[in-house]
């Protein structure tokens, strides 16, 4: 159990401490923004009555200066006698201050004092949070309502709490009750009894895609996919391939979707629309990483059958769809091979001569794969 006499001194000492240290340094910085105070005199240690104009020739001939100086500054506005930050005392004696404008530590006995007390005055006014659980203050950029994780969790408990007299009250808890336990079922089957199949299990492919399908023709999740911006970033490969399409200002698209399937570039010419895909040598399997041909033959498979499930769902368009691809190896080591042929592609306007530089970009592939 937590005692509430202790939570409520550590709330206070917050507020107590950002007080303290905001009306020293307001002093501080009100001190040393000060204007001619040269009209003030004072009585040095050796007896004599001396002006306050800055640095005066007396102090030159006299040791005593500059320390009745400042005592009797201190003295006079109120200085503080122990730093408002660690608490040390303050030396007025010290021969250190050479000019009125130096007299900057009359609230703290340091610069690092200053420095640290604005630090907890700026943190304070832009990070400060109290623990809606135990009452705790803290200090955090992030947005959150607790200071730990325990008290998080207690939170989201009596929220849940209310919710549920809530329920009681409108005479709907038994509905919502259901489905809960419903939901439970399906995601979690290990704390149901034995027996019990949840919906996605052993379903592959186009069966699992088929779930999240709507009455509109939409999928959900590559809706879902397509709005989240962190899933699919560009890897190293393609901000190199896409330098070229930039410099040869091609028209296109990064991150394509197309019959649930994802690729990299969509680039649009006359009569073509060519997508591009640019395979790494290792999760495609090219012949320079895997010489045998057996440890290729799957995901050649799989990208062929990719390309076919494509072109065979667009129809009726004006222009003709294509895809193309390029290894890994011959973006980073033959860049200027592949970039020829995308330069071609930019600069040709003839329909057959257009397929004919596609069909030697496949060729180029498909003997090192």
């Amino acid at each position: 159990m937590l005692n509430i006499k202790t939570i409520n001194r550590d709330m206070e000492s917050f507020e107590k401490k950002y007080s303290k240290l905001k009306t020293a340094y307001d002093i501080k910085e009100n001190w040393v923004n000060k204007g001619n105070i040269s009209v003030l005199e004072y009585k040095c240690k050796c007896g004599k009555n001396i002006k306050i104009n800055g640095s005066n020739s007396h102090s030159t001939v006299c040791n005593f200066s500059y320390n009745s100086r400042n005592l009797f500054l201190k003295n006079k506005y109120s200085f503080f006698d122990f730093c408002q930050y660690c608490g040390k005392a303050i030396n007025y004696n010290e021969n250190k201050f050479m000019c009125m404008r130096d007299i900057s530590n009359i609230s703290f006995c340091s610069s690092k004092c200053s420095t640290e007390a604005r630090k907890f005055i700026f943190r304070y006014e832009n990070y400060y949070k109290k623990c809606q659980v135990c009452g705790k203050e803290f200090f955090t950029i992030q947005y959150k309502k607790t200071c730990s994780y325990a008290c998080g969790r207690k939170l989201s408990s009596n929220k849940m709490k209310l919710k549920h007299q809530e329920w009681k009250k409108n005479g709907t808890e038994k509905i919502i009750r259901e489905k809960i336990i419903n939901t439970r079922r399906e995601n979690y089957p290990n704390w149901m009894p034995k027996g019990y199949l949840v919906w996605n299990k052993n379903l592959k492919g186009i069966k699992y895609l088929e779930h999240y399908e709507k009455d509109d023709g939409s999928n959900s999740l590559y809706e879902g996919l397509k709005k989240n911006k962190g899933y699919f970033k560009k890897t190293k490969l393609e901000e190199k391939f896409e330098k070229i399409l930039i410099n040869l200002k091609i028209d296109y698209h990064y991150n394509f979707f197309g019959n649930h399937t994802q690729f990299d570039f969509l680039t649009n010419f006359k009569y073509f629309v060519v997508l591009v895909e640019t395979d790494g040598d290792w999760w495609h399997r090219s012949k320079l990483k895997f010489p045998i041909k057996e440890d290729r033959k799957i995901i050649r498979l799989e990208d062929k059958l990719k390309e076919i499930n494509l072109l065979n769902t667009i129809q009726n368009t004006e222009k003709t769809w294509v895809i193309i691809r390029f290894w890994e190896n011959d973006i980073n080591n033959n860049f200027e091979k592949v970039f020829n042929f995308m330069k071609s592609l930019k600069e040709e306007n003839d329909q057959q001569k257009f397929s004919s530089i596609l069909s030697k970009i496949k060729e180029y592939y498909q003997k090192k794969s």
